[in-house]
């Protein structure tokens, strides 16, 4: 059940609701990282600049993210048909 919650991000406070605070203080926490980094590496620019930086860094590295997993999913479903067919392949030599 979704509960509510205000989370702080770039030092503004956000009312929130969602069913796991834990994992959203850490998505804050990693949103307000990511406006630091910037914010050091580009000064002066705007806040809103700024946001719009973060949000695609965290964007890119979700995509990454996704895509190795899809590649390792790939493969674990390969091997676990391999091992499932050596498996048939063996029941098969025993019963004949």
């Amino acid at each position: 059940m979704a509960q509510k919650l205000r989370v702080f991000v770039g030092g503004n406070a956000y009312p929130l609701k969602g069913d796991n605070e834990k994992l959203i203080q850490l998505a804050a926490e990693e949103v307000n990282s990511q406006l630091e980094q910037l914010g050091r590496k580009h000064l002066g620019e705007t806040e809103v600049r700024l946001s719009v930086l973060a949000a695609l860094n965290i964007a890119e590295k979700q995509l990454k993210l996704q895509q190795q997993y899809d590649i390792d999913k790939g493969y674990v479903v390969k091997e676990v048909e391999k091992i499932s067919d050596l498996i048939l392949e063996n029941l098969g030599n025993r019963e004949g």
